[in-house]
């Protein structure tokens, strides 16, 4: 089956891959065809392997740098999205998010960036996951200093990802601004949870 298929290379073989990921990657300034399809192939691999393979100072700093590239944005953006929306628990999602420094990763290839939808995607999926965090940690949490703590920088890093969000969402291509709608519809959705319900005001 296919657990014991990855079962197996988890056991035998991942980190030898990720090492081949990196040589083809490194690869990219004289063959960088074998790049866009290295990155193709990796990008469905990072739900099921060990984050630390890939979210790495290594590869990450090659994705940052792919983000700039024609030929390898819809790659690097793909594989981005992955690794961050990788699933974790809400303490441990944020200390991955964080580390990651996508939302910098971002702002910083923002103005250099095409505005595609691969690109949009990823500015979604790290608001999405971020107010998740802020959700689990804020509202579902064990009331602590400690939560308190993580639920704040949750939601400054949430801040700092909407205006990349809100550029997509002005982009011009539909097929970019359509990208921001599951996450401005799960941000008004946690908002109404905040607002006290009509019996309560009448109360």
């Amino acid at each position: 089956t296919a657990a014991r298929v990855k079962d197996a290379m988890r056991d035998a073989c991942l980190p030898q891959l990720a090492d081949a990921w990196l040589s083809i990657l490194q690869l990219h300034p004289t063959a960088p065809s074998l790049a866009a399809s290295c990155l193709q192939t990796l990008a469905p691999y990072v739900s099921w392997i060990d984050i630390n393979l890939v979210a790495c100072p290594r590869f990450l700093d090659l994705f940052a740098r792919f983000l700039l590239v024609p030929q390898l944005h819809e790659g690097a953006c793909e594989c981005l999205t992955e690794i961050v929306a990788k699933r974790m628990d809400g303490a441990a999602k944020l200390a991955h998010l964080v580390s990651l420094n996508v939302v910098g990763v971002l702002s910083d290839a923002s103005t250099g960036v095409a505005l595609t939808s691969a690109y949009a995607k990823l500015s979604a999926a790290v608001s999405l996951e971020l107010l998740d965090c802020w959700d689990r940690l804020a509202l579902r949490g064990p009331p602590s200093d400690e939560t308190h703590e993580m639920a704040a920088t949750a939601s400054s890093q949430l801040r700092a990802s909407l205006p990349l969000l809100l550029n997509c969402l002005a982009a011009d291509d539909i097929e970019v601004s359509q990208c921001t709608m599951g996450f401005l519809h799960s941000y008004v959705g946690r908002l109404r949870k905040l607002l006290p319900s009509p019996k309560d005001v009448g109360a």
